[in-house]
């Protein structure tokens, strides 16, 4: 699923209430090196929306994997030593 929803991700039904605008906003963990400070940063509408329906809250817009996981993504789950305790003692 990418893009902006227009049904609920849980029940997909319409009629998504939004609660909460931020804006356009970058993506979070996106390091930029000192070359890429010169060029716009990718931003997103950040929009936090409620189902009436299931009261499920969510965003609208789905950033797409390979743009939010990009080759530079800083942050792995299998190289957090307290993640990886938490994990094996469940």
């Amino acid at each position: 699923m990418q893009g902006i929803n227009s049904a609920c991700r849980s029940c997909e039904r319409s009629g998504l209430e939004i609660f909460l605008d931020l804006g356009r906003t970058p993506l979070a963990d996106r390091l930029l090196t000192a070359v890429q400070l010169k060029d716009p940063e990718p931003c997103y509408p950040l929009e936090g929306c409620f189902c009436p329906s299931c009261k499920l809250v969510q965003i609208l817009e789905t950033v797409p994997p390979e743009v939010l996981f990009c080759d530079e993504y800083p942050y792995y789950s299998s190289f957090s030593p307290a993640l990886l305790d938490h994990s094996r003692a469940n």
